[in-house]
């Protein structure tokens, strides 16, 4: 489950459980023990971070210590986050 913000101030996207780890941002086929559908969980990453990548959405999991979120690029099969917070 997820939401999409558009607001004056800003896009952005919480993607709850879509991604469990800044390593996810850099390589998003990495699944963990917890996706049930290794294969889904890649798929349904990957696109979210194609469409924040190219909409300028920041990216906001529930699970990254420390910080709130992050913008990410498109780098080839990858993503460069800038986090934030």
């Amino acid at each position: 489950m997820g939401l999409r913000l558009d607001r004056a101030e800003g896009r952005a996207v919480l993607c709850g459980d879509a991604i469990h780890s800044p390593v996810q941002l850099l390589q998003p086929l990495v699944s963990t023990s917890r996706c049930r559908d290794p294969t889904l969980a890649a798929e349904t990453r990957r696109a979210l971070l194609e469409e924040a990548a190219g909409s300028g959405r920041i990216v906001m999991p529930a699970h990254f210590r420390g910080r709130s979120g992050a913008w990410v690029a498109s780098s080839g099969d990858s993503f460069l986050p800038t986090f934030v917070g």
